[in-house]
């Protein structure tokens, strides 16, 4: 059991109903299953909660859909308590939360700035699982949605620790699910539009080459993170991929486990130096700022210094 489960329970019981519970802008698996596991706890000690969804990712709104979640897409949280999943920072919610009572954020990233309780796990369902299962709460779907959510949030597994798989087994076991239907749950094809968005970035991305390490940016107008997902899958080592006034970025396990550097070294400190806000994971991150293009560029010389520091040679080239 993680030591922050304990906390959780005792600081989200002690909100005041209803609870509004808010996952973060364009809201993925593990962020409607981390709210809908939530809720479900919510229930089991009597308080009333209120599923606050204003933005979902294509893969979460047909999880919800496949499952009959009820929630809402509108509503006023003005001197309600807010409980925020999947995010501790501001910019990364798709309302203003400044009207609220109290607001309190569960997250597995770091780099926020809600106050809250913030778990080292891979996924966020993981912990939002143990919660559950340290109440004895007896709920298949919410356990099914959280399976999704584990799998989905690591890549298929291949980010998951040892305790993440052992979290999974016993949430495969509660909802009578392999590890095949939960795949097949969180299985999604791409919209044209997301496939056009990818194959428009193919077309102006810039190649950088950092010795044997490989950088690949692009601006894209929509699905970010889709887009810098394919730039790995193509082969490169780090994407950043620029939206309107954000940075998305994906880097490959391969290239963590070489370097010892991850996007959360690299967003940490670009966003000191720029003014910025970020949240994420050790691969895939997102960073708010004015000028992604500029912000991109910071990256770059950070990543820079960090692989020099490494003992790394080389001299940078841009294709």
């Amino acid at each position: 059991m993680h030591p922050l489960v304990g906390e959780l329970r005792q600081r989200i019981l002690s909100l005041r109903p209803p609870i509004f519970i808010v996952p973060h802008v364009n809201a993925d698996v593990d962020a409607v299953a981390s709210a809908v596991g939530l809720q479900s706890f919510l229930d089991r000690h009597g308080v009333e909660s209120v599923l606050f969804f204003p933005s979902l990712s294509a893969p979460a709104a047909k999880l919800l859909r496949d499952f009959a979640v009820d929630y809402t897409t509108n509503a006023d949280v003005s001197d309600k308590d807010v409980l925020v999943v999947d995010t501790s920072s501001s910019s990364m919610l798709p309302m203003d939360l400044s009207a609220a009572r109290r607001v309190f954020a569960v997250d597995h990233h770091r780099g926020g700035d809600l106050n809250g309780c913030i778990f080292d796990t891979p996924s966020l369902s993981e912990a939002v699982a143990e919660l559950l299962m340290m109440d004895g709460i007896r709920d298949r779907r919410a356990y099914a949605l959280l399976a999704a959510g584990v799998y989905a949030d690591t890549a298929g597994l291949v980010a998951a620790q040892p305790s993440t798989l052992v979290t999974l087994g016993r949430l495969l076991e509660l909802a009578g699910m392999g590890v095949g239907d939960v795949a097949r749950l969180v299985s999604h094809r791409p919209s044209v539009s997301e496939r056009i968005a990818r194959l428009k970035a193919l077309r102006k991305m810039e190649i950088h080459r950092f010795g044997e390490f490989i950088v690949v940016t692009a601006r894209s107008g929509a699905y970010e993170g889709s887009v810098a997902w394919l730039f790995v899958l193509a082969g490169a080592d780090v994407a950043l991929v620029a939206g309107e006034n954000r940075v998305i970025a994906r880097m490959s396990d391969e290239f963590m486990i070489r370097t010892g550097i991850d996007l959360t070294d690299l967003f940490s400190a670009v966003s000191v130096k720029i003014g910025a806000s970020w949240g994420g994971h050790p691969g895939a991150a997102g960073m708010h700022v004015a000028d992604p293009i500029a912000a991109i560029s910071a990256v770059l010389s950070e990543l820079e210094k960090l692989l020099q520091g490494k003992g790394y040679r080389f001299v940078r080239k841009s294709y």
